[in-house]
Order: C-alpha cells, then sequence, then structure tokens
C-alpha cells in the first residue's frame, strides 16, 4: 500500500487492535482522545500566537503614540 493512500484511509472497527470488544472500545476511545489533545494543541498555538502578535502590534502602537 503506497503512502498516500495509508492517509486517506478511513478508519473502520477493525483497524483497532484487541479481540474483545470492550479492548475495542477502550482502543477507539484512547485513539479519539489523542486525535482530539493533537488537535487542541494545534488550535492553542495557532490562537496562542496569534494572540502574541496582537499583544505585540498594541504594545509597538501605543509606545509610537507615547503613552
Amino acid at each position: 500500500m503506497k503512502k498516500s493512500e495509508d492517509k486517506t484511509k478511513e478508519l473502520t472497527l477493525s483497524d483497532i487492535p484487541g479481540d474483545d470488544p470492550l479492548v475495542k472500545l477502550k482502543n477507539l476511545l484512547l485513539l479519539l482522545v489523542k486525535l482530539f489533545l493533537t488537535y487542541f494543541q494545534i488550535f492553542v498555538l495557532v490562537f496562542g500566537i496569534g494572540f502574541l502578535i496582537i499583544i505585540l502590534l498594541l504594545l509597538i502602537f501605543f509606545n509610537a503614540l507615547g503613552f
């Protein structure tokens, strides 16, 4: 299988490791939490950098006005 196909492949229950349904459920929940934390980390990084840029621009602006 090509690497480009791996990224677009849909996740099915047969892809989740484990034989017991509870183990599959646990592994699925762990995968979802991992994905959530990854996207949350990206979200915080992007908005954190944006917030810092806005604060920096405000400081430069008010400093230029002499406040």
